[in-house]
């Protein structure tokens, strides 16, 4: 990973846990990509841009206007731990 980031920085910058409101395809020829925030923050232009939301990666998809397809569903699973002799 950490090769990867280095290699990233090269050519970008890298803005971290900023809160996203909208993608916007915008009107610049060279960073098409408008990344709005909460009122007051100014808006962020891109060339690309590369979410990594965890749980809410579906929501961000929605947000980018991609196909909000797959959804991510959290549950509380049980996991049991079975005898080995009952388990054949």
């Amino acid at each position: 990973m950490r090769l990867l980031l280095s290699d990233f920085k090269i050519f970008s910058s890298i803005k971290w846990e900023i809160i996203v409101t909208f993608f916007f395809r915008g009107d610049h020829p060279d960073y098409p990509i408008r990344i709005d925030g909460p009122d007051g923050v100014r808006p962020v232009h891109a060339r690309y841009a590369l979410t990594c939301a965890g749980l809410h990666s579906d929501r961000v998809s929605a947000l980018t206007g991609c196909d909000p397809e797959p959804k991510i569903v959290p549950f509380r699973g049980e996991y049991l731990l079975l005898d080995p002799e009952k388990a054949k």
